[in-house]
């Protein structure tokens, strides 16, 4: 009995009723040495208000009170903030003009391209064929005013050439006058009659080609925008971009002349030198050289009418189109002049066979040839040259792509 209250422990007294408590002694060790259990937390008091839960997962510290705070200003190129360069590993952006194109893509405020939707002329990389049946459909769309352009504008020229050529100068239609196998020497003054009467008409008949080319163009444009093309419509778009046509027209032939005359002076040494390769070197250097000049010149009315341009930026920017895209430029002008060549032979034909019955009225009827072969000759080659451009910039500048995204508008 007294050893099972001497075994008994002695209760425990609590932390605040301790003596030692009061004191600031050291409590007791509890049985066991281990440490006293943490009791329950005190009830919090009356004016502290309860902690806020915890923010969800994956949402930073709150705000500091007053709102957040501003954002370090970091002068530019300072320490700290973002940079580009090399140096910092993010690429500059490119200045204009970086990509070497002076005569790449027009403004779009000066790019008629840009307007177009696509009701008449495709705007997708086109095939030869593609082309061809293009520059057709286009034709039955603009007919119309287009045969009256060409009616307005160049029958009158062929008109007043037909009568100069065969009543006023009739002698320059002599077959002897470049006879090679004609013992006598040609007439000096009839030469330089030729010459000279032949230089005016030329130079007229390129002018009134530009003014017609460029108003046939005018008419498909305005046709694909929605717009009613009319006569007077499209002679005033073509008399407004005259400047740049014209002279830009005029530097393709001042660039083929010197050529020329530079091929010339280095061919004609060579044949006089070696007599056979002079002359085979020769022909085939001006046959390049002719079909450099034609799908040059080709290019011409399609960028000067549909990108607003000058005529040396025109000239330039014709130049860039044919170095890119020169083999299917050549190879689809020259195909769709042989097309129109056999179209229009068959119609020549047969109005030659009437002037030979015409007699003194011969040139009426030399005139309304000419007219009527212009009638289908000018707008099919103007639109084959406009698609031929179209395509090149829809392979090069994505120009499809561009139409599309202002259609969309911004998103």
């Amino acid at each position: 009995m007294a050893s099972q209250e001497q075994d008994r422990p002695e209760p425990t007294t609590p932390p605040s009723e301790h003596p030692g408590a009061a004191a600031g002694g050291s409590l007791p060790t509890p049985p066991g040495g281990g440490h006293t259990p943490p009791g329950p937390p005190p009830p919090p008091d009356a004016g502290t208000a309860p902690p806020a839960p915890p923010p969800p997962p994956g949402s930073g510290p709150p705000p500091p009170p007053g709102g957040p705070a501003p954002l370090p200003q970091t002068p530019p190129g300072g320490a700290g903030g973002p940079s580009f360069g090399p140096s910092s590993g993010w690429p500059s952006p490119p200045p204009p003009g970086a990509d070497g194109g002076r005569y790449g893509p027009p403004p779009p405020e000066l790019d008629a391209a840009a307007a177009l939707t696509g009701r008449v002329l495709p705007l997708r990389p086109l095939a030869i064929n593609d082309v061809l049946d293009g520059a057709f459909t286009a034709l039955r769309a603009t007919f119309v005013v287009a045969a009256l352009v060409v009616v307005v504008v160049h029958g009158p020229y062929q008109l007043l050439s037909s009568l100069a050529l065969s009543q006023l100068l009739p002698d320059l239609l002599d077959p002897t006058l470049f006879d090679p196998f004609s013992e006598e020497l040609p007439d000096t003054d009839l030469l330089v009659q030729w010459t000279t009467w032949g230089g005016v008409l030329s130079i007229i008949g390129l002018l009134v080609g530009v003014i017609t080319s460029a108003a046939v163009v005018a008419a498909v444009l305005q046709r694909d925008r929605g717009e009613v093309a009319r006569v007077g419509s499209v002679l005033a778009a073509s008399a407004s971009r005259s400047g740049a046509t014209i002279g830009a027209s005029v530097l393709t032939v001042l660039a083929a002349g010197v050529a020329f005359v530079v091929l010339a002076a280095v061919i004609v040494p060579l044949a006089v030198l070696v007599p056979p390769l002079g002359v085979i070197a020769g022909l085939s250097s001006v046959a390049v050289l002719t079909v450099v000049v034609i799908a040059v010149s080709s290019l011409v009315i399609p960028v000067a009418m549909v990108e607003g341009r000058g005529a040396w930026t025109t000239f330039m920017r014709t130049l860039w189109i044919v170095r890119h895209r020169f083999a299917r430029v050549l190879g689809v002008t020259l195909l769709a002049g042989l097309v129109v060549l056999l179209v229009t032979g068959a119609i020549s034909t047969a109005l030659g066979l009437l002037s030979l019955l015409a007699g003194p009225f011969s040139w009426v009827v030399d005139g309304f040839n000419g007219t009527l072969v212009a009638v289908v000759s000018t707008p099919v080659s103007a639109y084959v040259a406009l698609l031929i451009y179209l395509d090149a910039r829809v392979r090069l500048e994505g120009l499809d792509l561009t139409v599309r995204a202002r259609e969309l508008g911004p998103s």
